[in-house]
């Protein structure tokens, strides 16, 4: 039997199968794609494990203390992974932005999106010119031959680049996202702020700093309560006022829960964890006391040095005699959970019974990448460096030490004292946020 058939003649007009298709294109799915990076495991990781390779922590991690002792390789796990992950933000970006030019949208929108991925682009090279200084600078998309002769470049020029990006991001991002997570002018401007502080650029990152102040938008969360510290990070507590740019995550059983709490989690935690980060007992004694005075370090009863101490000091780190999730903290715990310092993080370790709110490698909290408390200290060391300890450097500094429950600082610095202050509290407000290796200029 014969059956006729026939089709009509765009039946083998095909998308390309080999490559991407500008005919494929969507902006709202291919935006999630430059933002995935965010999210690795890897790049996330390292803003905890690299604070643990100074004096403030210790890790777990044979792999991070290879770098630590300084036995490293180019072709490290963990350190590859994160090249990779934010390259391949980068080269995502880079794709986004060619294909969009063809794309029919309204031009405002077209700019907020363009906006959008070149404020992500310029994270993804900050955090490389971060780890690495000079790395290649990569604006388009790359053949296979084309990617056989990339070379690195000068780190001003990368730089020079991040701040190009950033400044078209100010001037046509929102103020306000239209969903969490998302870039805003804010976020561009306090990157900005930040790229600059590291360069040493005084002036550029008081103006940055100076409008995300003026954009009347973000405050430090502060209700006068002693727990307001730890309520920033609370998972139930997220995209506060303080927040400015953070990695989103949800879960459980989503695809989109965060890896890096199970590493900080503990035995007392819901789920048993990998307590990779310790804190030392360096970072423990640099706490003030509520009077603003030191410790005595010479008081060996671990469980009364640490009464009176500044808020901030329980709400990041689980000390002897600490209780989290109704349970009193055993330093002594056998096993591969046991701190080796004694100490671990409560910030960023979810404190829950909910046995449905987590599971192993699968937390719903997000991570913190920029929040208004960095504003203010971005601005205080800039503007100390640029005219000393004036009104307006007291003023940007004080509001964070009294939430923590310590008085604030009386005028009468110099510019050398006032830099060691500024340095000191980025150092315990920033805490398990690669604060102590956070670039310094003096």
């Amino acid at each position: 039997m014969i059956v006729p058939c026939s089709c009509s003649e765009d039946f083998l007009d095909r998308y390309p199968l080999d490559q991407l298709s500008s005919e494929t294109f969507d902006p709202d799915l291919s935006l999630t794609l430059v933002y995935d990076a965010l999210q690795d495991e890897y790049v996330s990781q390292i803003f905890f494990n690299l604070d643990c390779i100074t004096p403030i922590g210790f890790t777990r991690s044979y792999l991070y203390r290879n770098i630590q002792n300084r036995t490293h390789d180019p072709f490290y796990g963990s350190l590859l992974s994160v090249w990779r992950k934010l390259y391949q933000g980068v080269f995502r970006a880079n794709d986004f932005l060619e294909r969009i030019e063809e794309y029919d949208m309204e031009e405002a929108r077209k700019n907020k999106f363009i906006a959008e991925v070149r404020f992500l682009r310029a994270f993804y090279y900050s955090k490389l010119t971060d780890y690495w200084g000079d790395v290649p600078l990569i604006l388009k998309t790359l053949t296979i031959d084309e990617s056989r002769t990339i070379t690195r470049n000068p780190k001003s020029e990368v730089i020079s680049q991040i701040l190009i990006d950033l400044d078209f991001a100010v001037t046509n991002l929102p103020v306000g996202p239209e969903q969490a997570g998302q870039a805003t002018k804010g976020a561009a401007l306090a990157l900005k702020a930040r790229v600059n502080l590291y360069e040493g650029n005084w002036q550029e990152t008081v103006n940055a700093a100076q409008a995300v102040m003026d954009l009347d938008t973000y405050d430090l969360y502060y209700t006068g309560d002693s727990s307001d510290y730890a309520m920033i990070f609370n998972w139930q507590n997220e995209n506060n006022l303080e927040v400015i740019f953070d990695v989103q995550f949800s879960a459980p059983d989503l695809g989109e829960g965060n890896r890096f709490e199970s590493y900080l989690m503990n035995k007392n935690s819901i789920r048993n964890g990998y307590v990779w980060c310790n804190p030392t007992q360096y970072i423990l004694d640099s706490y003030e006391t509520r009077d603003g005075s030191p410790i005595d370090t010479s008081d060996t009863d671990n469980y009364s040095q640490y009464n009176n101490r500044d808020y901030r000091l329980d709400a990041t780190i689980i000390r002897h005699g600490a209780i989290f999730n109704e349970k009193v903290w055993n330093p002594g715990f056998p096993g591969y959970t046991k701190s080796q310092s004694g100490y671990v993080l409560r910030k960023y370790v979810m404190e829950t019974e909910d046995q449905a709110a987590v599971k192993r490698f699968d937390a719903p909290n997000n991570l913190i990448v920029i929040r208004y408390a960095d504003i203010l200290l971005m601005y205080a060391e800039a503007k100390n460096e640029l005219s000393g300890p004036d009104q307006t450097v007291y003023d940007a500094i004080n509001p964070i030490r009294e939430r923590a429950g310590i008085p604030p600082l009386t005028a009468g610095f110099g510019q050398s004292e006032m830099r060691d202050k500024i340095w000191h509290e980025r150092m315990i407000d920033r805490c398990a946020r690669i604060c102590h290796l956070d670039k310094h200029h003096s």
